[in-house]
């Protein structure tokens, strides 16, 4: 039998929201536990070949992050959970043999047009933007000549996306629980188009999904013109699709201050103090 061939994947991440919720704040720069959100979830680039993300120029240093380096093994590049909160699983999952093996390349930045259209309009603006990078052309210098030439970029299409947004703390580990998923579909030969975290309610985590690239890409054509303001689930509709429990809360989201105060509290262990009633 010959062997699979090692998954291929590229990462969205979604970060162009208005942040209502934190009342207008730009969510990717709000901090848990002295990291930006962005960057938190920017730990999950390991796992990729080439990111995006899908924001405004004012989120940029937001993305701001130790070098990689620093980050062999990110669980959530931040100080251990308590492990009662989160479970050693979601930070011990094996990676895929090309997902270990990723060097992470420079981030690349796009924005929906116009902007706040919604996640379904930041994964087209996402793919079309890899798009672009795929078939940018680079400047090779060739000292043999003695002249400049340009050739093509190479890469070929990734075979998954995985799409995280920018408010989850944990994103790098849902990373990994998903990419562990997808290895496992690849090597049972199951048709499936994609896997999403599912919540303890069954509520499904569309947002912290990793899909076949050619799904995807279908699904968002579909669509043509009218991914402005389209609900996941209509871009979904027709992928057959698994939910993965997520046990150990790694798609847990902060959609409020509350909810950065827990997350905080979670991330270091410190108990979240609210006063008496």
């Amino acid at each position: 039998m010959s062997p699979l061939p090692a998954l291929t994947i590229d990462l969205i991440v979604l970060a162009g929201g208005r942040g209502s919720r934190l009342g207008g704040v730009l969510k990717p720069a709000v901090e848990v536990a002295g990291r930006t959100l962005l960057s938190r979830v920017l730990d999950a680039r390991p796992v990729a070949r080439h990111t995006v993300v899908v924001g405004p120029p004012a989120a940029v240093p937001a993305a701001d992050t130790p070098p990689l380096a620093a980050h062999p093994a990110p669980s959530t590049g931040a100080p251990a959970p308590d492990p009662n909160l989160a479970s050693p699983a979601a930070t011990t999952t094996a990676l895929t043999p090309a997902a270990a093996t990723a060097t992470p390349s420079a981030l690349i930045w796009a924005l929906e047009d116009p902007p706040f259209g919604g996640p379904v309009a930041g994964i087209a603006a996402g793919l079309a933007a890899l798009e672009a990078h795929g078939a940018a052309h680079v400047e090779v210098h060739c000292e043999a000549h003695g002249a400049t030439k340009v050739e093509a970029n190479v890469d070929e299409p990734a075979t998954w996306l995985l799409v995280l947004a920018c408010d989850l703390p944990w994103g790098a580990d849902a990373a990994r629980l998903l990419v562990a998923a997808a290895s496992a579909l690849e090597e049972i030969g199951e048709q499936t188009d994609g896997v999403h975290l599912t919540d303890y309610t069954g509520h499904a985590q569309w947002l912290a999904g990793i899909y076949r690239a050619p799904a995807l890409r279908a699904a968002v054509d579909r669509l043509g013109d009218r991914v402005n303001g389209a609900s996941m689930r209509n871009l979904l509709s027709g992928l057959k699709l698994m939910g993965l429990m997520d046990e150990s809360e790694t798609g847990v989201d902060v959609d409020t201050w509350q909810d950065v105060e827990s997350s905080t509290a979670r991330l270091t262990g410190v108990p979240d103090a609210r006063p008496e009633e």
